[in-house]
């Protein structure tokens, strides 16, 4: 959002590289309690689903944050970077 607000390609172009990360811990934390919900099937499995989700909707946020990312390099540089 301050980047958007700013005008800042600079801050867009942060939040284009920091969706790898995010990416990464969703992926990381899926493998992990995909994992543990499989190997044990206790009282925990509903609050395990519930905390992938909340990762699922997390990185949902960020890609739609790269979007808006994009959408402002090209609004300051007219250079489309989307699908790079």
């Amino acid at each position: 959002m301050a980047a958007y607000s700013d005008v800042d390609e600079r801050k867009a172009h942060q939040v284009i590289k920091m969706d790898g990360l995010v990416d990464e811990l969703h992926r990381s934390l899926s493998k992990n309690l995909s994992s543990t919900i499989a190997e044990h099937g206790d009282p925990n499995t509903e609050s395990l689903l519930h905390i992938l989700f909340i990762s699922r909707s997390l990185e949902r946020i960020g890609d739609l944050a790269v979007n808006v990312a994009e959408d402002l390099v090209f609004i300051t540089s007219a250079e489309d970077i989307r699908h790079t």
